[in-house]
């Protein structure tokens, strides 16, 4: 055929039950038929049986007195000739009579075995759907080539043209006989356009309308994984990037969404990295049409959590120009130690064992300042007016217009300030 070829192994419970019953039907019409042409055979057999017995009569009546015999003696050759035709006739008649009732019983026999073939498959029918049926095509060659194309040559690029599977279980392997990879095996897909999908439909019985649901798993095992956006190059008969897609992206998008770099044990080992231009991690609800940026997603929480974290700098050389924590609330909070420096210890305000120490080359409080507790100042204090309960000098009071006590010395100089904690580099995995 130019446009058809069927090759099939495909055994089939209801056409099998169908063409029995064929045979069945053909086999009881001819037990039928036999069986009337029993009765004709059995009809012939009696009238010749008939006829040698009136003739036997015949014979028996010539010969049974002296007188007879002599007066009708002629006629016992034609008798005698009569009488071996109706044995003639008579034999044929049996073995024809035979033989019909012996093929009525091989159609009876055939008959019955397929009938309980037929029982044995209606017992089966529930089940013949999911029990092997152990039927098989084998291709094998050391090439093999489909292709859409038709007599000219022509590649079929036409929404009718196409190549189809359609199974519950596809296995595409390049194992040796022991099941393993076969060395430097590969498997090239290559198309404009690539879905892989582990939906289900549920339509109506027009399929017009319905639901695909996402069910079932994708796994992908392997020792290294890439998926790029990229351009390539051929040059110098190799194969070689050339620049990123224009426009190419990579999107991830399900309810939950997890990256983990732990063992078989659970414990956390490898990397993950992200390296962009910019990175934005949001908890924001999305534009239905657009998927930009909407609003807060409401209740949503963002966790980052590690044993050190480097928020701005991974080294000395590495900074950000800006951080920037904007929010109604910001708490920071140390266990032991919290401190912020300016420079190298340029100015430092450190919150350590209960204590908090700011310092500076100068430190400015603007506003109303209460100081609850016993303040002790170790330099000068110059103030436009001062009141006080009450005031003691220890070693020298002075005024313009009131002198008491003697100097005790200088005053202290400002403190240089002195930080708890210093800088460190991210640990970088070894290459």
């Amino acid at each position: 055929s130019d446009t058809d070829i069927s090759l099939n192994a495909t055994p089939s419970n209801k056409n099998r039950t169908d063409a029995i019953d064929a045979q069945v039907k053909d086999l009881d019409q001819q037990v039928s038929d036999l069986s009337t042409s029993a009765t004709d055979a059995r009809k012939t057999v009696d009238k010749l049986m008939d006829d040698l017995s009136a003739l036997t009569e015949k014979q028996e009546g010539i010969v049974d007195s002296e007188m007879n015999l002599r007066s009708n003696y002629q006629d016992m050759p034609e008798l005698q000739e009569q009488f071996k035709n109706l044995e003639l006739s008579l034999c044929s008649a049996l073995a024809e009579y035979i033989n019909i009732l012996s093929a009525k019983g091989e159609a009876n026999r055939k008959s019955d075995a397929l009938k309980k073939i037929k029982d044995e498959l209606s017992q089966k029918s529930s089940t013949f759907s999911k029990d092997p049926t152990y039927s098989s095509v084998n291709i094998a060659s050391e090439y093999v080539s489909v292709s859409n194309v038709d007599g000219d040559g022509n590649i079929r690029e036409n929404t009718e043209s196409g190549f189809s599977v359609h199974s519950p279980h596809i296995d595409i392997l390049s194992t040796d006989k022991n099941g393993e990879l076969i060395k430097d095996s590969t498997m090239d897909i290559n198309v404009q356009n690539f879905t892989l999908s582990t939906a289900t439909a549920k339509l109506d019985d027009k399929k017009e309308s319905g639901t695909y649901e996402a069910i079932g798993d994708v796994t992908i095992t392997s020792k290294n994984i890439t998926v790029q956006a990229i351009d390539n190059e051929l040059k110098d008969k190799e194969i070689k990037e050339k620049a990123l897609t224009k426009d190419g992206t990579f999107s991830l998008r399900a309810e939950n969404i997890s990256a983990t770099a732990a063992d078989t044990e659970g414990k956390s080992t490898g990397e993950i990295k992200m390296n962009a231009k910019n990175v934005q991690i949001a908890s924001m609800d999305l534009d239905k049409e657009k998927r930009t940026d909407k609003q807060m997603a409401s209740g949503s929480q963002m966790i980052l959590l590690s044993e050190k974290m480097f928020s701005g700098s991974s080294d000395k050389d590495n900074k950000s120009k800006l951080v920037q924590i904007v929010s109604d609330k910001v708490a920071i909070i140390g266990d032991t130690t919290a401190e912020m420096q300016q420079g190298e210890n340029k100015a430092v305000v450190t919150l350590d064992g209960g204590n908090m120490t700011a310092g500076g080359s100068k430190v400015e409080l603007d506003g109303d300042t209460t100081i609850k507790g016993k303040a002790d100042i170790k330099g000068d204090v110059e103030a436009p007016n001062g009141k006080f309960k009450g005031l003691e000098a220890s070693g020298k009071f002075s005024s313009t217009s009131i002198s008491d006590g003697t100097m005790g010395g200088t005053a202290a100089s400002a403190g240089k300030p002195s930080a708890k904690m210093k800088m460190e580099d991210a640990q970088k995995k070894q290459e």
